[in-house]
């Protein structure tokens, strides 16, 4: 008789190229229950427990399957970041959610984009918007204020105000580590919303565009804040000006290493002295939304002066890009300092 469940068997470690296949293994599943298998899970990462977290959620969801975790005895950190309770995996008992310690983690956390029973109004969302970017920029930075902090917290304000102005997500996944013995930071967003190609075709100047097109456009200045091609008025401070996606791009290629997965495409940026290659793209399929993971070393890190060098190659850079939105000097366009290789 044919079975009843799919087992997904995990061992070793899960780099992206695992990751991708390991979701399209659960997906193929034509069984009513999928069981993974971690037994032989031997590293785990916040980015590998989110992009899990987020697929198994969808895939229960629209297949109406059930997915189970089973020798997971030894993954305590991973039930402490909140994997099992998220991705709704842990069926055998009731774990309550860490919160965090709001300094060197943000444990796998849902965010709702707006309240029950009616929509966020304007000031609601920006204050949301700006308390979830706070928290991240916090445990990237170690630090709670000045010029570094200030545009860390505004490039992460402008990614996630793309979740509530654009996607069209009722929710999504926010994590962060500090690996104090590696000195460096992982930062995880994850939504289920329309997805970075999608959001960008509303824009005539992007209509045309693959999903992998769209997703490397999206990278430049002035591109992910005008997918609707919104118009508001220039001295708006909470005015998206397109730039967060751009500025973890400087940042990954400067400091680390950033993944962008929306559509069917994955984009992989590496730190260009890194012996793999500094880009990579890779086809992903049943992924609804978009995931964004920056990965950065902060020890010694000084921002400040590069920060202050991008700022005006940005703004050519955007000048050149058909349809991206051009904004004057205000307030918030100010904090962005940084530059892009054109040949990217």
């Amino acid at each position: 008789m044919p079975s009843d469940y799919t087992v997904a068997r995990i061992r070793g470690r899960l780099h992206l190229s695992e990751l991708i296949a390991l979701n399209d293994f659960i997906w193929s599943a034509n069984t009513p229950k999928v069981l993974i298998d971690f037994d032989g899970y031997s590293h785990s990462s916040i980015f590998d427990l989110t992009f899990l977290a987020h697929q198994i959620k969808a895939i229960q969801l629209k297949k109406k399957i059930r997915v189970e975790s089973i020798n997971d005895d030894h993954m305590s950190w991973a039930r402490g970041m909140n994997f099992f309770s998220v991705s709704g995996t842990d069926w055998a008992s009731q774990v309550s959610a860490n919160r965090g310690d709001g300094h060197n983690f943000i444990p796998i956390t849902i965010i709702e984009c707006g309240k029950s029973g009616s929509a966020l109004s304007r000031t609601e969302m920006n204050e949301e918007i700006d308390r979830h970017a706070s928290k991240l920029a916090k445990v990237l930075l170690h630090l709670g204020s000045g010029p570094t902090y200030d545009t860390i917290q505004y490039t992460f304000r402008e990614v996630i105000r793309n979740i509530f102005e654009h996607s069209g997500a009722k929710t999504f996944l926010m994590s962060g580590q500090y690996y104090p013995s590696h000195g460096n930071v992982q930062i995880v967003i994850a939504d289920t919303g329309l997805g970075i190609p999608n959001s960008l075709r509303f824009n005539k100047s992007f209509k045309n565009l693959s999903d992998r097109d769209a997703l490397q456009i999206a990278l430049m200045p002035g591109v992910s804040g005008n997918a609707s091609a919104m118009r508001r008025e220039r001295t708006d401070i909470w005015q998206n000006s397109g730039y967060g996606l751009y500025m973890m791009t400087r940042l990954a290629r400067n400091r680390g290493m950033m993944t962008v997965i929306s559509g069917n495409n994955v984009i992989h940026i590496n730190n260009s002295d890194d012996a793999r290659p500094a880009k990579e793209n890779f086809t992903i399929s049943n992924f609804s939304g978009t995931l964004i993971r920056l990965g950065i070393k902060i020890d010694d890190m000084d921002l400040a002066p590069k920060l202050q060098e991008w700022a005006e190659e940005g703004k050519i850079i955007a000048r050149d890009i058909a349809g991206a939105k051009q904004l004057d000097a205000s307030a918030a366009s100010l904090l962005l300092r940084r530059d892009f290789e054109r040949n990217m």
